[in-house]
């Protein structure tokens, strides 16, 4: 995580930069590595708690003024959670529960009714998701490999093993020791597929549950609210280069056209064909325009092999220059939300700043000078993705979008796409070099640890 995020995080919890005696090193500003048995209160947490005290009073069991107010407000906060997850109050219901530990409990000794009922776990698990499960039920543990992972083919063939008698599976988002994050949508989507055949009643309902969180993640209130400076950062470039167009008097504006230089003398004529063989039928391979006929997999694999270039099979070949002006836009405005999303996920920033390095991004020299280099500018655009996808490789071990996305650019021009192939590969030379200071780092720290534990 950027160092910016890191402090903007402890600024938000209480105690953190305060400082404790070290013997013969003074005082200190500690690393509390506990945060998941004795997480540090939020400030904001604590001073809502301090402003809520001046009116406690017995919740659901008082006729008082405060008594009422802290009866209303539980109520309030119950049907908060609910609304987070787009829980329907007459379908669900929020207990709450001192921790983890007594959630579990009191599901155990709620949910369990038989001790041949089947409850499936991994060794992953923290013993607040183990503990409570035993000698109530039978108890199936998913092993971990030597990496700390579990094998999710693992629970598959439990669950096609014991069928109907699983009840329920059980297990952690992440772990506490490793902190390798598990992957509950696939886990989910595994439960589901058997939920409508041979998996008991009680499963079908803890499927009903995942399902809930599920719903509450793709609702498009959620979806806008979450994402809501990265389409910022999408539209503002989209309407600064529409409004550039329009100042600039090109059609439907004015009597000026977008087809200049290139655009004109190349890019248009050869999207004008490419057009004409999508709605016609011909072939890809071939053309016969040209003298005797020749190889037209070549023009189409530089000038037109933009994916955006399909769509003009559904353009009248009349306003195929106003297309083309509307695709610059959506392509400068693709490079500033795919720069937003890099920076977001990145980072970990979202907010004006990223909106605003993220129009810089869109609007740059590049795409305001070279807007007619139609050919061009899907791969500048998509770049912020391949940049995503590297980091996601180095991170998380997850090449989909790294080898989709450059994949697309190399498509889209391979000329262009040359060069991004080149970034790649010098980011990956400044990854290693990177991350091999950050191990040289590593190992020093962990020298001077031991030499510390030796003298003590």
């Amino acid at each position: 995580m950027h160092r910016d995020s890191i402090d903007d995080l402890r600024k938000l919890f209480v105690g953190l930069d305060k400082k404790v005696n070290i013997n013969g090193k003074g005082r200190i500003v500690p690393i509390n590595f506990d945060n998941a048995a004795t997480t540090p209160p939020f400030k904001r947490v604590v001073k809502r708690v301090l402003e809520t005290t001046e009116y406690y009073g017995s919740i659901a069991r008082g006729d008082g003024q405060k008594s009422q107010y802290c009866s209303d407000l539980y109520e309030e906060c119950r049907r908060y959670i609910l609304k987070y997850f787009n829980a329907p109050e007459e379908i669900y219901t929020a207990i709450f529960v001192g921790n983890t530990t007594d959630g579990l409990n009191k599901l155990s000794n709620i949910l369990i009714n038989n001790k041949e009922d089947i409850v499936i776990t991994t060794r992953m698990e923290h013993h607040s998701n183990d503990l409570p499960w035993r000698n109530k039920c039978d108890l199936k543990y998913v092993e971990v490999n030597e990496d700390g992972r579990i094998n999710i083919n693992e629970i598959e063939e439990l669950i096609e093993r014991y069928k109907e008698k699983v009840k329920y599976i059980t297990i952690t988002g992440a772990s506490n020791v490793t902190g390798y994050i598990n992957d509950i949508r696939k886990i989910s989507g595994l439960i589901h597929k058997y939920g409508g055949k041979s998996m008991s009643k009680k499963t079908k309902q803890l499927i009903d549950t995942s399902r809930m969180y599920s719903q509450a993640k793709k609702g498009l209130g959620r979806f806008f609210s979450n994402n809501s400076f990265v389409i910022l950062a999408f539209v503002l470039p989209f309407l600064i280069m529409l409004l550039n167009f329009a100042i600039k008097r090109f059609a439907p504006f004015g009597d000026q056209q977008i087809l200049v230089v290139d655009l004109w003398h190349q890019y248009y004529p050869f999207l004008v064909d490419f057009q004409d063989k999508i709605i016609s039928g011909q072939s890809l391979l071939h053309s016969w325009t040209n003298g005797m006929g020749g190889n037209y997999l070549a023009l189409l694999s530089y000038y037109v092999a933009s994916p955006i270039n399909f769509l003009t099979a559904f353009v009248p070949a009349s306003f195929l220059r106003e297309f083309l002006m509307l695709s610059v836009c959506v392509e400068v405005g693709c490079a500033g939300g795919f720069t937003a999303i890099f920076l977001k996920k990145t980072f970990h920033k979202n907010g004006l700043p990223l909106v605003f390095f993220s129009v810089g991004y869109g609007c740059c020299a590049f795409f305001m000078g070279y807007y007619w280099n139609v050919i061009w500018l899907n791969t500048v655009a998509m770049l912020p993705l391949v940049a995503l996808g590297m980091v996601m490789l180095w991170r998380e071990n997850k090449f989909c979008l790294y080898t989709i996305s450059l994949a697309l650019s190399v498509i889209a021009n391979y000329y262009v796409g040359l060069f991004a192939c080149i970034f790649t590969f010098l980011c990956f030379i400044g990854y290693s070099i990177y991350n091999l200071h950050i191990v040289q780092i590593t190992v020093g720290l962990t020298q001077s640890v031991h030499i510390i534990i030796g003298q003590k």
